[in-house]
C-alpha cells in the first residue's frame, strides 16, 4: 500500500477508491491506482 497515507485519504474521501497496486507503462516501480464509477461519480457530483 501507499508510503504516503494521508494523501491516500485524502483521495477516498473524494470518492476514489483503491483499485491496485501496479507499474505504469513505461515505469519501473509500482505505485497506488485509483478508480471511481460512473455511477458513483454521478451520485457524488450531480
Amino acid at each position: 500500500m501507499p508510503e504516503n497515507n494521508a494523501s491516500s485519504r485524502v483521495l477516498e474521501k473524494i470518492g476514489l477508491d483503491f483499485y491496485k497496486f501496479e507499474c505504469y507503462e513505461g515505469c519501473d516501480e509500482k505505485c497506488n491506482w485509483y478508480q471511481i464509477s460512473k455511477e458513483k461519480y454521478n451520485k457524488l457530483y450531480s
